[in-house]
C-alpha cells in the first residue's frame, strides 16, 4: 500500500509536458545536427574555442597566454566531448590537435554536435516552463517548435562555437530574474545570482545582465508600487530590505563568477606584457580569484571599442552600423516567423502588454539596444539573444484562445520550418527568399565560415576540372584546408594576384576582400560574373578558361 502511494507521489513530481517538449525538440535537433556535422567541416573559429576550452580544464590558459576575448566557461562546455575523447585516447587533456590523425576531426565534430543538442535542451525546457507559466501551454509549444525549427539556430547548434550556449545561459538567467521579482525569497535570490554569474562567464553577450536586474528592480520596487498607489510609509519601510537584497544579488553574482573561473587564478593582463608604472596600471598584475574572467572582460571590451572588419551592402568598415542587424534580419529571418512577429504587433491592439511580461520585455529591449550599438558586425549569430526574446514575445497571443489566429500561427511556423529544410544541411547560409548574389550584400559568417570544405572535396572527386588546375581561396585555417583538400587544389591566400586560368573556387568573404585589403581589388572583376557553380550554398566556382556566358553545369552539392 505504501509502495503504491510512493509511486503515485513520485509520478506526480514528473512533468510530462516538459519531457514531451524536450523529446520533441531532440527528435528534430539531434538527427539534423548529426547530418550537419557529417556534411560540413569545422567553422573558422571552432579550433580556437576548443583550444581555450581544453586549456581551462588543464589550467593552462595563463601559461599559453591565450587571447581572452571571451570568458572560458562557454568554451569549456563546448570542449567537453573533445576532453572525453582525449581521455579515451590517452592524450593530454589540452591536446587540441584535430588534424593529426585521419578521421579525428570528423569524429569530434559529430560528438560536439550531439553534445550541443543536449545543452540546447536546457534552453527548450526553460522556455517551455516560462511561457507555460506566463501565457499557456499553447504558447510554450509554439515557442519550442519555432526554436527547434528555426534555421539560424539549426545552423549554430552543432558548431564548436558558443553562440547558442550563450543564448541558453542568458535566457535561463532572465527566467530566474523574472521568478525572483515576481515572488522574492532568499532561495530565489541565490539561484538568480548564481545563474547570472554563470551566464556572464559563458560569453560577454551576457555582460548587461546586471543592468537587466537593476531595471527589473527599479520597475518592480519603484514603478509598480506607484502604479498600485502603495502608501509611502510601506514603500519606505521596505526600502532597506530591498537595498540589502541588491547588495546580496551583487555578492552572489560576483562569487559565482569567481568560483566559475577559479579553476585557474591568473593575472588580468598577459604575463608577457608589462604596463608602465606611471600609468597606474600595476594593480593589473595581481593574481585575482576570477582573474580569468576579468582579463577576458578587459580584452572583450577592448575588442568592442576598437571594432572589427565588417561589410554590408557594398560598404566596408571596422565600427559597424546601427542598422546592420535589422538589414541582415531581412535576409535571415524566415518569412513565416516574420509573419508571426507582424501578427503579434497587430494583436497589441486587442491584447495589451501585461505587467507580468516585463520579464521578457526588459531583456528583449536591453539586448536590442546593446546589440544594435555593437561595433562587431560579422554575423546574425550575434543577434540571437535579442532574436530569441522576440520569438518568445511573439508567442504571447496564443493564450487568447482565438482558433483562427492559432491556426495561422501554426501555418506560419510550419512554413518557416519547411522553407528552412530547402537549405539542408547548409543552414548557415540560409536566406529567406531568393535574391541575386546575396553574398554581395551580406558576408562573413552569414554566408561562409569555412564549413564547406567537405562538400568541396566531394565536388572535386567528380572531376569537374577535367584535369585542369584548381585554385582555392577559402575562409578556413591552413591546417583545416590541407586536411580536407590535400593536394586536390592549389591554395591562395587572398592577398596573391588572382589566377588567370583553370578552375577557381573562392569563398564569398575572400571575393570581397574583407580581411585582405588587396582582395578588394584583386577579385573585383569576378563580382560582376555569375558563378559557374555554387558548392554548399557558399563556395563560388569560376571557370577561368571559359566565356562567362557558357559556364558549366551548376552544382548545389
Amino acid at each position: 500500500m505504501e509502495s503504491a502511494k510512493s509511486q503515485r507521489s513520485f509520478a506526480g513530481l514528473i512533468d510530462w509536458q516538459i519531457i514531451a517538449a524536450v523529446l520533441f525538440s531532440v527528435l528534430i535537433v539531434a538527427p539534423r545536427s548529426y547530418v550537419i556535422a557529417r556534411a560540413h567541416s569545422e567553422t573558422y573559429d571552432a579550433q580556437y574555442h576548443i583550444t581555450r576550452g581544453l586549456s581551462y580544464f588543464a589550467r593552462t590558459i595563463s601559461k599559453k597566454d591565450l587571447s581572452c576575448n571571451d570568458p572560458p566557461i562557454g568554451e569549456a562546455l563546448i570542449a567537453v566531448p573533445v576532453l572525453v575523447t582525449n581521455l579515451l585516447e590517452g592524450r593530454d587533456i589540452d591536446d587540441d590537435r584535430l588534424y593529426d590523425v585521419a578521421g579525428r576531426a570528423e569524429t569530434i565534430a559529430v560528438r560536439i554536435a550531439l553534445w550541443n543538442t543536449v545543452l540546447f535542451q536546457c534552453l527548450i525546457a526553460t522556455v517551455f516552463i516560462w511561457l507555460r507559466q506566463l501565457y499557456c501551454v499553447g504558447s510554450a509549444w509554439l515557442a519550442v517548435t519555432l526554436l527547434s525549427l528555426e534555421p539560424n539556430f539549426a545552423a549554430h547548434i552543432p558548431l564548436g562555437t558558443i553562440d547558442v550556449v550563450a543564448v541558453t545561459g542568458i535566457v535561463i538567467a532572465c527566467f530566474f530574474i523574472w521568478r525572483y521579482f515576481e515572488s522574492p525569497s532568499i532561495s530565489r535570490l541565490i539561484v538568480m545570482g548564481t545563474a547570472t554569474g554563470i551566464a556572464m562567464t559563458i560569453k560577454h553577450t551576457a555582460v548587461i545582465l546586471p543592468g537587466v536586474i537593476a531595471v527589473s528592480a527599479g520597475l518592480r520596487w519603484g514603478v509598480y508600487p506607484w502604479l498600485k498607489k502603495e502608501p509611502w510609509v510601506e514603500w519606505k519601510a521596505a526600502l532597506s530590505g530591498r537595498i540589502r537584497a541588491i547588495a546580496l544579488i551583487g555578492l552572489v553574482t560576483a562569487v559565482a563568477i569567481a568560483l566559475s573561473t577559479a579553476n585557474e587564478v591568473m593575472p588580468l593582463v598577459s604575463l608577457k606584457k608589462t604596463w608602465p608604472e606611471e600609468r597606474g596600471m600595476s594593480f593589473l598584475h595581481w593574481h585575482l580569484p576570477g582573474g580569468t574572467y576579468l582579463r577576458a572582460f578587459k580584452s572583450g571590451m577592448d575588442h568592442g571599442r576598437i571594432g572589427h572588419e565588417c561589410y554590408l551592402l557594398g560598404e566596408y568598415g571596422t565600427k559597424g552600423w546601427w542598422y546592420y542587424f535589422p538589414v541582415v534580419a531581412t535576409y535571415k529571418v524566415p518569412i513565416g516567423i516574420a509573419l508571426i512577429f507582424a501578427l503579434s504587433v497587430l494583436m497589441l491592439w486587442w491584447t495589451p502588454l501585461r505587467w507580468e511580461e516585463c520579464g521578457l520585455i526588459i531583456p528583449c529591449i536591453a539586448w536590442l539596444l546593446f546589440i544594435l550599438n555593437a561595433k562587431i558586425n560579422i554575423g546574425f549569430r550575434h543577434f540571437l539573444p535579442a532574436y530569441t526574446f522576440l520569438i518568445l514575445l511573439a508567442c504571447r497571443n496564443v493564450w487568447r484562445g482565438r482558433p483562427g489566429l492559432l491556426i495561422l500561427y501554426w501555418i506560419a511556423a510550419a512554413a518557416a520550418g519547411l522553407h528552412s529544410i530547402t537549405y539542408h544541411p547548409d543552414y548557415l547560409t540560409y536566406i529567406n527568399f531568393p535574391r541575386n548574389k546575396t553574398y554581395l550584400d551580406i558576408s562573413d559568417s552569414n554566408v561562409d565560415w569555412g564549413q564547406g570544405l567537405k562538400q568541396l572535396r566531394h565536388y572535386l572527386d567528380s572531376d569537374p576540372d577535367g584535369g585542369r588546375k584548381v585554385w582555392f581561396c577559402g575562409f578556413g585555417t591552413q591546417d583545416q584546408e590541407e586536411y580536407y583538400l590535400g593536394d586536390k587544389v592549389s591554395f591562395l591566400s587572398g592577398e596573391e594576384p588572382p589566377p588567370t586560368s583553370g578552375l577557381l573556387v573562392i569563398s564569398p568573404v575572400q571575393l570581397l576582400g574583407i580581411y585582405n585589403p588587396n582582395g578588394k581589388v584583386a577579385y573585383s572583376a569576378l563580382r560582376n560574373r555569375t558563378p559557374d557553380a555554387v558548392i554548399g550554398h557558399s563556395l563560388l566556382v569560376f571557370d577561368l578558361d571559359r566565356d562567362q556566358n557558357k559556364g558549366i553545369s551548376p552544382s548545389s552539392r
